[in-house]
């Protein structure tokens, strides 16, 4: 379980500004969703907190 599953807000405003930081790690699957389909996969047990959920949130989707 992720250490930030008790304070999900939390990890995700940490996990955005780290992305922020990173842009050429994750706009390219932003282009991709404005004409496709985009899956996210992830390993967790813990379905409703975990980076593919953070990563929809950013995506607006």
């Amino acid at each position: 379980m992720h250490k930030y599953t008790a304070n999900f807000e939390q990890f995700k405003r940490l996990y955005f500004a780290e992305l922020e930081n990173n842009p050429n790690s994750w706009q390219h699957l932003l282009l991709k969703t404005k004409s496709d389909c985009l899956v996210l996969l992830f390993f967790s047990k813990d379905k409703d907190h975990n980076n593919a959920v953070g990563l929809k949130s950013l995506f607006g989707k």
